[in-house]
């Protein structure tokens, strides 16, 4: 089952770490940092949740009753004329 906890955690320490930023702190990452429990815990957490999101996205896949709704196209619109007998009618 999905954690919206863990997954909240996990998105706020891989958010902040792409930006070279320490996950906990308001300083430049480190490699102490990465290497910290808490950024151990967060990054394990994002990987079950990464696990368990893919599971549920493979068996929804397999289901029989499972169907992508084909893109309807955008409706076109038509172009905003005024001619000047209808400029003038005003």
């Amino acid at each position: 089952m999905l954690d919206i906890n863990k997954l909240r955690n996990a998105y706020n320490v891989i958010h902040r770490m792409s930006q070279n930023r320490h996950p906990f702190a308001e300083e430049e990452l480190s490699l102490e940092a990465v290497q910290s429990a808490q950024v151990q815990e967060a990054l394990n957490d994002a990987a079950e949740v990464i696990a368990v999101y893919g599971k549920i996205m493979n068996l929804v896949s397999q289901s029989t009753s499972f169907k992508v709704a084909p893109k309807t196209p955008k409706a076109v619109k038509s172009s905003f004329v005024v001619e000047q007998d209808d400029l003038s009618r005003l």
